[in-house]
């Protein structure tokens, strides 16, 4: 049974490729800054390397982004302060604003609508601060419960943070399902924490969620059918 849903943001509620051809112009002056912090965000799905860090033992999100900073610069190199400006400026505050023009994917508010009219509990867990995103899309109103994984210091597919997603749903994680577009991330750290999972199709390879859907009117009838 379902009792509440919970959304990743970047690449399941709107396409990613709408952001990322909106960023590339406005960030091409920074390119060796954003392949490193790439690096930097896939060591962070390593145990070892967030425990190596302290990433473990952050406190909020601004003590992530500056622990972020911090270690790139430990990496290679350059001033804590430069860094930390950079990794604000242009990670953080300019793609949020470019959310003022990214469209929805089709069926994402009329499914919102109906689980509100239902009075089923909505969250959105994302990688990244989310409020902001949430707001230019005009859909915030719809979430009970807004989260990142960065004031856990552990992103997705660790547990911590879908655990914690949970207990802010007031809902135990079985009866939680989370919608995602990454099989490795989403479905795999949601299922670590016991929840139900729903993956948005990208391929025909085989999924690990308990339902693989391509429209959000699919999503809508499988959640309806098993409330």
């Amino acid at each position: 049974m379902i009792k509440a849903v919970g959304f990743d943001i970047d690449g399941t509620l709107y396409p990613s490729a709408s952001l990322y051809l909106r960023m590339v112009p406005k960030t091409i002056g920074h390119l060796i800054f954003l392949l490193r912090y790439n690096w930097l965000r896939t060591q962070l799905r390593n145990d070892s390397f967030v425990r190596r860090y302290g990433f473990d033992t952050v406190s909020s999100i601004q003590e992530f982004h500056e622990k972020e900073a911090e270690t790139l610069a430990k990496h290679f190199g350059g001033n804590f302060d430069t860094i930390y400006e950079i990794m604000e400026t242009c990670i953080y505050q300019k793609s949020e604003t470019m959310f003022k023009h990214i469209k929805l994917f089709n069926g994402v508010e009329t499914l919102l609508q109906t689980l509100q009219e239902r009075g089923i509990p909505t969250g959105a867990l994302s990688d990244f601060p989310a409020e902001t995103k949430l707001e230019y899309l005009s859909i915030k109103n719809y979430f009970n419960v807004i989260m990142t994984s960065e004031a856990t210091g552990k992103l997705k597919p660790f547990s911590e943070s879908f655990i914690r997603f949970s207990e802010a749903l007031g809902v135990a994680p079985e009866h939680i399902l989370y919608v995602g577009n990454s099989e490795k991330y989403d479905v795999l750290g949601a299922k670590t924490a016991g929840m139900q999972t729903a993956l948005i199709k990208r391929s025909w390879k085989r999924s690990q969620a308990d339902f693989v859907f391509s429209s959000y009117k699919e999503l809508e009838n499988y959640i309806v059918t098993h409330l």
